[in-house]
């Protein structure tokens, strides 16, 4: 199988100068295998957060067209607060000539208006973008061959070996265009809850009172100083100044809700990411296109190899999840693929959560069907052109 594929590689290779030689364009070679660790890895990885840091500008546009009105009124309000204390001052005290006051105000529309974009950018890009993409490297992609193929690691902290988890049953594949990594895929089946993990994303979490670290006047850098008098007092007012810092935001934070709540810092509470599967259920995760390889239909091979594989061992249902900023993964999922729509949950203001649900064996007797008509058609075609010369 291997001496083929290179075979057929190479094959490829000779194709494409003689093509070259003659001032043809190179057909592109695209192909899907299994991840690969070593190799694979970091690409997935780009794939997934790049294409979905893309999204921050749906993001944006949610909060201003299609959510709740709040932003754009709020705006409004403050945006006329600010025109109406400028007409006060400017118009009355300065007496600028009508082409000043133009100008002025011209830009003053520019400076709000960027500026809101700017303040929208940032929060979706932090507050909504950034956490999912933490969460995802925290724990399916943080190990793809434990969570996808249930090979996870020894509990011997001094072994790098491997061991099989058979609770869990799944598979990850990549789609590559001249052997570059431009899509993914995963699927998986899990017979227990899966619990979520905070590794990196409890990196970013707000300093609180309790938890900031000792003193550093405190510390033995300071007394080992060359000028241990001048560190002590430097080290001081940083005590001081990150002390008040984090008294205040952290009340900031408490007053409008967005505070740590009772339990939020116990290394034993546990919080489930992924229920259960049902028996036969397994649920695709990860699917991504390379931004400049999307709009070419690269998604259908993926999404047919996963069905093909849930099919191969028994799935009879593949779920798929998507939020309000994936929304052409969601027309993709439904009107191309067959997907139905389960359920969809409201996350805050503007989160929103939608279960898709694929019948598997429906899946597999439409698409024999359609590959039997497929070449009812070609054989049609041949019959027609072996027909020509005797009409």
């Amino acid at each position: 199988m291997a001496s083929r594929s290179k075979d057929n590689k190479k094959a490829n290779a000779t194709a494409g100068s003689a093509a070259d030689a003659q001032g043809e364009k190179k057909d592109a070679v695209v192909e899907m295998r299994p991840y690969f660790e070593e190799k694979d890895r970091k690409f997935v990885l780009y794939l997934f957060y790049s294409t979905y840091l893309n999204l921050v500008p749906r993001g944006v546009k949610l909060r201003l067209i299609s959510g709740s009105p709040v932003i754009p009124l709020v705006f409004i309000v403050l945006a006329g607060a600010v025109i109406g204390l400028c007409l006060q001052v400017v118009n009355v005290s300065l007496g600028w000539s009508m082409t000043a006051l133009v100008a002025f105000y011209v830009t003053l529309a520019v400076v709000l208006v960027g500026g809101l974009l700017s303040v929208l950018l940032w929060y979706v890009d932090k507050f909504d973008v950034t956490a999912r993409v933490l969460e995802g490297l925290d724990n399916d992609l943080g190990d793809i061959e434990g969570f996808y193929r249930g090979w996870v690691q020894s509990d011997d902290e001094n072994s790098d070996q491997r061991v099989r988890d058979e609770s869990v049953k799944g598979q990850f594949w990549v789609l590559t265009v001249d052997d570059n990594v431009v899509g993914c895929i995963g699927v998986d089946h899990h017979d227990r809850d899966v619990i979520k993990k905070v590794k990196y994303a409890k990196s970013r979490s707000a300093y609180t009172l309790s938890s900031l670290p000792s003193n550093a006047r405190d510390s033995d850098a300071v007394r080992d100083a060359d000028w241990p008098r001048i560190a002590y007092v430097l080290a001081t007012i940083d005590d001081y100044t990150r002390l008040a810092v984090v008294a205040v935001s952290e009340k900031v934070r408490n007053a409008i809700g967005l505070g740590k709540k009772p339990g939020d810092d116990d290394e034993n509470t546990t919080t489930v990411l992924y229920r259960a599967h049902q028996e036969k259920e397994a649920s695709i995760r990860r699917l991504a296109i390379k931004t400049e390889f999307q709009n070419h239909g690269l998604s259908t091979p993926l999404l047919k190899r996963v069905a093909f594989w849930a099919h191969s061992q028994g799935i009879e249902y593949l779920l798929a999840e998507t939020d309000e900023l994936q929304i052409k993964m969601a027309q993709i999922l439904e009107k191309q693929h067959g997907y139905q729509l389960v359920s969809t949950q409201k996350v805050g203001w503007y989160g929103r959560k939608s279960l898709w649900r694929l019948d598997v064996k429906l899946w597999m007797q439409q698409e024999v069907e359609r590959k039997n008509k497929e070449q009812e058609i070609q054989a049609q075609k041949k019959e027609d052109e072996e027909l020509k010369p005797y009409e």
